[in-house]
């Protein structure tokens, strides 16, 4: 069985200024739900948002079972998922994330979807993409082509 430690209660002198309790998660799909799982065993409270309470409803159950999967498989204990299902509560509205110490976002891959729930939370709360293009071009135009013909190397001794 895979040992699933608590997250420490305090991180030295400045523990209270950077100290993370509570984990917002905007988006309930598979994304979303890892994330909240993941967050949830290793000690924190999450509250998952989406835009709709069926998705909500259908990540936690996602959860639920991705859980009771691991105890089958004696990678954690029942008490441990019990104990992470309880961390996790469901936030129909962006502004029940408000009092959250980090929101994630993990909606959708439609730019202007994830750019609209960012603006929104952040006037909440601080949010970060968490699969946000990380250079300008590809947001613009695509990511660049793979070169044809031959390779660089070729290319270079030539």
């Amino acid at each position: 069985m895979v040992e699933v430690k608590e997250r420490p209660k305090t991180r030295g002198e400045h523990a209270a200024a950077n100290t993370i309790r509570k984990v917002g998660i905007i988006g309930a799909g598979q994304m979303g739900s890892g994330i909240a799982h993941v967050c949830a065993l290793s000690g924190f409270d999450v509250l998952l948002n989406d835009v709709a309470a069926d998705r909500i409803s259908a990540g936690l159950a996602t959860i639920s079972g991705n859980l009771a999967r691991q105890v089958s498989r004696q990678r954690i204990t029942d008490e441990q998922r019990q104990a992470a299902i309880k961390r996790i509560g469901a936030a129909p509205t962006l502004g029940d994330l408000s009092d959250c110490d980090l929101v994630i976002e993990a909606a959708t891959e439609k730019e202007d979807t994830k750019r609209a729930s960012t603006a929104r939370s952040a006037r909440r709360s601080s949010a970060t993409p968490s699969s946000a293009p990380a250079h300008p071009r590809s947001r613009s135009r695509g990511l660049p082509r793979r070169p044809t013909g031959r390779s660089a190397s070729s290319a270079s001794t030539s």
